[in-house]
């Protein structure tokens, strides 16, 4: 699977990427910063395609000679080259699905600790009840002593 990637904007905070299945030539989804926004048919791919942006404007993207074109409002968008592709993320989408992982790490060592947690005093809970059992008194702490 080929992916290209466009520059939506200035700062390329906003990225367009394109993916092309090598198996399927007839598969090619569009996505803004990885959110899918939808996708070719084989018909359309000499055409091209409009897809919605959020802001209202319009995205056209077409496969011409098994590259893809993106424009947009009929200027063409700049392609990333392959060293800014693969340098560090820095779009909302990016920074987003980064803190994710992190929340989900620092989560589950949170409910690991808790675990844990219960599962000791559980043990010192119920081997208190079997001391008390072997001392001949009453394993429950809140009994009344009725004399």
């Amino acid at each position: 699977m080929s992916v290209v990637e466009f520059v939506l904007d200035h700062s390329a905070q906003q990225r367009i990427q394109v993916h092309m299945s090598a198996q399927q030539p007839a598969s090619v989804t569009v996505l803004l910063n990885r959110t899918i926004l939808g996708s070719l048919a084989l018909n359309e791919q000499p055409y091209g395609k409009d897809f919605r942006l959020p802001d209202n404007s319009f995205l056209n993207v077409r496969i011409v000679n098994g590259q893809p074109q993106v424009s947009r409002a009929g200027y063409p968008l700049p392609p990333i080259d392959a060293a800014t592709a693969n340098a560090v993320d820095m779009s909302p989408a990016a920074l987003v699905q980064e803190r994710n992982k992190k929340l989900g790490g620092c989560l589950i060592t949170w409910l690991v600790l808790n675990l844990v947690g219960i599962g000791v005093f559980t043990v010192i809970y119920i081997l208190a009840i079997f001391g008390a059992i072997a001392a001949g008194t009453s394993p429950l702490f809140f009994s009344r002593n009725v004399n």
